[in-house]
């Protein structure tokens, strides 16, 4: 970890960062970078399955819909995060793979 910019993969010597030993040396590459990265910093890879809920969307569910029918509006079912190792879904029926994961305390 660099003693100037408190980033990993080099020492202070080699830094571009104001204070570091290649101060005036950046590359353009570098020069142009934002100042925070999308970066993780850990590696906390486990294989427990999470299931994050919105409690926001869940309010919405059960209060009438006073709108007037629309027959232009198509239903196409449901769309699901195909990336997501846990879904939420009130209806079972509607999946095709279902495989029931023993709870964890959390």
């Amino acid at each position: 970890q660099c003693e100037n910019c408190k980033k990993k993969g080099h020492l202070k010597g080699d830094c571009f960062a104001k204070g570091g030993g290649k101060e005036n040396e950046a590359p353009d590459w570098w020069k142009k970078k934002t100042k925070s990265a999308n970066v993780a910093d850990k590696n906390e890879s486990d294989n427990k399955n999470y299931a994050f809920l919105v409690y926001g969307l869940s309010l919405d569910i059960n209060k009438p819909n006073n709108s007037p029918p629309n027959d232009n509006i198509e239903n196409h079912g449901i769309i699901i995060d195909c990336g997501a190792s846990s879904h939420f879904l009130p209806d079972r029926s509607k999946l095709l793979n279902y495989q029931e994961i023993p709870p964890e305390p959390v």
